[in-house]
């Protein structure tokens, strides 16, 4: 998310645009990481309604012989 936040810092000191307290970079860092997840879900849609994605197999065994070992 740090990294999201300062995308939009960079463009402003690249364009030359005179920085305002607060930058609001926070906000617009969460809106970008939720339009990039959105897109990837709905990729990932796509590729498994057109018959892409593998199956998910079962795995074999429990989970109970993970906390016993």
């Amino acid at each position: 998310m740090v990294h999201i936040a300062s995308f939009p810092r960079g463009i402003v000191t690249e364009i030359g645009w005179p920085k305002r307290e607060p930058l609001g970079a926070r906000p617009e860092a969460i809106a970008l990481w939720h339009i990039a997840k959105a897109a990837l879900v709905r990729d990932f849609a796509e590729r498994v309604l057109q018959g892409e994605v593998p199956v998910n197999a079962p795995t074999p065994g429990t989970l109970c012989h993970w906390p016993a070992s």
